[in-house]
């Protein structure tokens, strides 16, 4: 019959018996186990969660990249965890912060004194004594450094010739680029460079206009730009 089901006794003298399991007892079976998951149930959005909405961003600070998040909602639980990936995939734990006791709302940041070159993927972590985890967004900083130690001259530009100079430039393959005021690329060319000092002569096929221009050198997650006039 519908809603049981016929359960045979061993031996021949007996009959078949129903059983039921009503409706009400199904649900609250099946109610149960949603809790369990749920306290365990691992987030990838915290606002759904209802344990606490983590806002969180991250900026450069000079050399280094500051890391700020937020909570609305309390939580049970100790710790926040400031995790760290290259990829965005693969996530390792950077800082435990404590949680600020008896207050609904808290602000916190990190300083991550040592960034990845290029980009930097950041996360809170937090983990309820019951065990249920609730994870925050993503935030990102890209760690472009500036090129240092590097000299162009003559400026203001007086021939169709711009020297670049350094004496410790990182190895690695760059772009030299020099663009009109307009973003027009006047000259270009990718340069592989050993490591150590660096010369290079941009030489121009026909002598430059008057006005600004920019010299911009890009390679290996760092940058320059400088500003020529001629």
């Amino acid at each position: 019959p519908d809603g049981g089901m016929e359960a045979p006794i061993a031996g021949s003298h007996l009959s078949p018996f129903n059983y039921d399991i009503s409706s009400n007892q199904a649900k609250m079976a099946e109610q149960a186990v949603a809790r369990v998951l749920e306290d365990h149930l691992e987030l990838s959005d915290p606002v759904e969660g209802g344990l606490s909405v983590i806002d969180i961003k991250a900026k450069k600070a000079d050399k280094d990249v500051l890391v700020e998040f937020s909570t609305t909602k309390k939580i049970n639980t100790d710790t926040y965890e400031v995790e760290k990936s290259a990829d965005g995939r693969v996530f390792e734990l950077k800082k435990e912060i404590r949680v600020i006791k008896n207050q609904v709302e808290g602000s916190y940041h990190f300083t991550d004194l040592n960034p990845n070159p290029g980009e930097n993927y950041y996360r809170v972590r937090s983990t309820a004594h019951s065990g249920r985890i609730t994870l925050s967004k993503v935030a990102s900083v890209n760690n472009i450094a500036e090129i240092e130690n590097v000299r162009v001259f003559p400026n203001p530009i007086i021939s169709n010739k711009i020297y670049v100079q350094s004496y410790n430039l990182p190895g690695g393959t760059y772009v030299i680029k020099l663009l009109s005021s307009l973003g027009q690329a006047i000259y270009a060319q990718s340069i592989t460079h050993s490591g150590g000092s660096f010369n290079h002569i941009i030489s121009l096929k026909t002598e430059l206009s008057k006005g600004p221009y920019l010299l911009h050198i890009s390679g290996e997650n760092r940058t320059l730009t400088r500003k020529l006039i001629k």
